[in-house]
């Protein structure tokens, strides 16, 4: 049997196996390879006034509820559950305005850094050269020590 035939026997008998495994063996989807696509993160900064505005929301909404005779169940966990939300978001949006800050700051350093790298390597290789270029192949103190004898 040739090679050719073999393979193609030993293909299907895969996929027959293929087929018992998995019940969605011949669903056509599409790879996670071809699909995602990456992502860079943005954070907007310039919409500062919307802390302010939902600031001024939830004080609005915490005097109602004591202001307000009759409080409701919804408002009794409304207010609660709106400001710890609203303080988790806010810790999250600094943080990541922290370590993206301090991101940029390490990705200056290490580029700084190669390139200082990279021009010790050029000059030390600079240098080598100029050390070759000087003494070609002890050459010169050969002829000396042949001229003194």
């Amino acid at each position: 049997m040739s090679e050719k035939k073999r393979a193609e026997l030993e293909k299907k008998h895969e996929m027959k196996q293929l087929e018992q495994i998995l019940p969605s063996f011949w669903l056509k989807t599409i790879s996670f390879e071809a699909h995602y696509e990456r992502w860079n993160r943005h954070l907007h900064k310039n919409h500062s006034y919307l802390w302010f505005l939902n600031a001024l929301v939830t004080i609005g909404a915490m005097v109602a509820y004591y202001m307000i005779d009759g409080k409701e169940l919804v408002l009794m966990y409304y207010i609660p559950l709106d400001f710890c939300f609203n303080i988790s978001r806010s810790a999250y949006f600094w943080y990541n305005v922290y370590a993206d800050s301090k991101k940029k700051i390490n990705d200056q350093k290490l580029k700084k850094r190669a390139e200082r790298e990279i021009t010790k390597r050029q000059q030390k290789e600079q240098e080598e050269q100029n050390d070759d270029n000087a003494t070609p192949g002890g050459m010169i103190s050969d002829q000396v020590s042949n001229v003194s004898r």
